[in-house]
């Protein structure tokens, strides 16, 4: 035990003494790589520790425990990471690391003001599940949408394949979302957003082993829509919603759609058939066509990068005759029946009328003005 550690130590010390400590430009960055180094070799001695506690009893699986544990580990691993994590571990008999340790140890020297990438902009990939498009207003100009949002991108720091995980990934929900550095994404032009919390909160984090990061939100947005009513019911609304990171630039931060749906819908006919999003709004026919653009727009503090999803309805022009018109019409009919019949006729018009007029507006409230 004593020498596995003072074998590793050496490693250490012998590849230290190889590198040119007269060169003041590597000199921060290899005292970073070396502290990294003496925190792996911390942690593989303390398992070596409490395995030969738990395996007294066989001094021959304790001894290939430890030429396991040795053997593989290379210092040019530690201080490079080049190569995959030491599966020979696991078969020796060490006991896995549980997500609770494993979180402890990473939280303890994470820093999650620091952007993970600083020497290029990190890359952020976007993706965005259409649940349901539940209205669109036309007095407001705007439309009421549910979806998932996705965001993915690497963080080294949160890497733990080394530490010979029980899990390849760990889910962060609730409080411990605050932990990781994120991005602070946002759609800067919803009228109204947020996370539906029913029947908790739908948001989550998972870290893979390897530093890979996914987020997923379920929100409730509001969005503006453009419409142009000059040829109403025969004209096209266009949706779209703005997504951007709030606080960091397109030098900190690259924001990029998901490839090769950055849009898709969340149902089982997914991907490329939107249509039957539109089957809650029967006075729109959902069009097959959403765009997604990215642009960057400039800012007194630099370029952000910006995704635009766009959505385009076209109306029903069969429902509007069924349900706005041809009902008006036949109101204005009957009223005029009147002056065609004697007088005693004209209370059981009025009757007629008014029982025309309240079917219709119990039938569809939303056009009674009409």
């Amino acid at each position: 035990m004593q020498a596995a550690f003072l074998a590793l130590v050496i490693k250490y010390a012998l590849t230290c003494f190889t590198f040119d400590w007269n060169n003041t430009e590597n000199k921060e960055s290899e005292i970073n790589n070396g502290t990294f180094f003496l925190e792996k070799v911390i942690f593989e001695t303390s398992w070596i520790i409490n395995d030969s506690s738990t395996n007294a009893s066989s001094d021959t699986v304790h001894n290939e425990s430890l030429q396991a544990t040795t053997t593989p580990i290379s210092t040019e691993a530690f201080l490079f990471d080049k190569i995959a994590p030491v599966t020979e571990i696991a078969k020796s008999g060490i006991t896995c690391v549980s997500d609770e340790s494993i979180v402890s140890t990473l939280m303890r020297s994470y820093d999650k003001l620091k952007i993970p990438s600083s020497d290029s902009p990190l890359v952020v990939d976007i993706k965005i599940g259409v649940q349901e498009i539940a209205a669109i207003s036309d007095s407001t100009s705007d439309f009421q949408i549910s979806a998932f949002i996705h965001e993915e991108w690497y963080d080294s720091g949160l890497r733990f394949d080394w530490m010979f995980p029980c899990n390849n990934n760990i889910t962060f929900i609730n409080e411990l979302l605050d932990l990781p550095w994120k991005p602070n994404t946002c759609f800067i032009n919803s009228k109204q957003s947020k996370i539906i919390k029913s029947p908790f909160t739908n948001a989550k984090m998972v870290v893979h082993s390897n530093g890979h990061i996914f987020t997923s939100y379920r929100m409730n947005l509001v969005g503006p829509c453009d419409m142009d009513l000059t040829v109403f019911p025969m004209d096209t609304v266009r949706c779209f919603l703005i997504f951007e990171s709030f606080n960091y630039n397109n030098e900190e931060v690259h924001m990029k759609w998901s490839t090769p749906f950055p849009v898709y819908l969340d149902s089982k006919e997914r991907k490329k058939h939107f249509e039957a999003v539109g089957n809650s709004l029967p006075e729109y026919l959902y069009m097959s066509t959403v765009k997604s653009s990215d642009f960057y727009l400039d800012y007194p503090a630099g370029y952000w990068d910006e995704l635009t999803v766009t959505f385009y309805f076209r109306r029903c022009i069969g429902w509007y005759m069924l349900q706005a018109y041809f009902p008006t019409y036949l109101a204005i009919f009957i009223s005029w029946i009147s002056f065609y019949l004697g007088t005693g006729m004209a209370a059981r018009t009025m009757l007629g009328n008014f029982a025309h007029q309240s079917a219709r507006t119990n039938d569809r409230s939303s056009i009674a003005f009409l």
